[in-house]
């Protein structure tokens, strides 16, 4: 474990003195509270993962990550299919609002499923990109779970599609919700990697160019894959 603020070893983060009587561990470097998450509401949480305080993400991958119930595991798992999901949509989106130059408004059911398999295949060319810069820009051993999990975790953000499908957006909000993704993926593997805003910019953006590469072979060989930059 460590302190969300200084990001120093602690032993724990609270001591239990009784049943519903426990206290808050004092950090001896910075002499904060450890982890003041451990007291937070979800939605506290959630509020400060979507302004990217590297602190909750110290408190997720270092304090909650290694010590997760199946439970938690579970959400994480689930996460991944549904960023799928939400990516698809976000294409078939971008689609649709194309149909009235290019493409029919009802897609046959093959380009649904090459929609689906583009977007895991880009998910994994993302994650696997993410690895390889890891390797290259950083020094030290590697914990690959840790890496993949980060980036599931940050990508939170493409949930956020709901609120198109529920309100019927623009398909120019897209581009938006994918910034907001890849900046949360730079303060995860900021906060997983020990590294600098740099080095993590940079292995975020060798990421998404193996992303791209592969987004343009996959446009080569199905013509309803659309090319898009974000």
């Amino acid at each position: 474990m460590i302190c969300v603020e200084c990001a120093a070893d602690v032993v724990d983060v609270y001591k239990e003195f009784s049943t519903g009587n426990a206290r808050l561990t004092r950090c001896g470097s910075c002499k904060k509270a450890a982890d003041k998450y451990v007291e937070f509401e979800t939605m506290l949480i959630i509020l400060d993962l979507i302004l990217h305080k590297i602190q909750v993400y110290r408190h997720i991958l270092f304090n909650v990550f290694p010590n997760m119930d199946e439970g938690l595991t579970r959400i994480v798992l689930k996460m991944i299919p549904g960023i799928i999901f939400f990516d698809t949509y976000l294409r078939w989106h971008r689609i649709h609002s194309l149909s009235i130059l290019k493409y029919s408004l009802i897609l046959p059911y093959n380009a649904y499923i090459s929609l689906f398999w583009a977007s895991t295949f880009e998910l994994i060319a993302f994650v696997g990109g993410v690895i390889i810069a890891a390797r290259i820009l950083t020094t030290g051993s590697l914990n690959y779970l840790h890496l993949i999990v980060s980036v599931i975790i940050s990508s939170f953000g493409k949930l956020f599609i709901v609120l198109m499908m529920i309100w019927d957006c623009n398909a120019h909000y897209g581009p938006i919700i994918n910034i907001f993704v890849l900046s949360s993926n730079i303060t995860a593997l900021r906060v997983s990697l020990g590294t600098t805003s740099i080095k993590a910019t940079a292995i975020v953006a060798s990421a998404f160019i193996i992303r791209l590469l592969v987004q343009l072979a996959l446009r080569a060989y199905d013509p309803f894959i659309v090319f898009s930059i974000l």
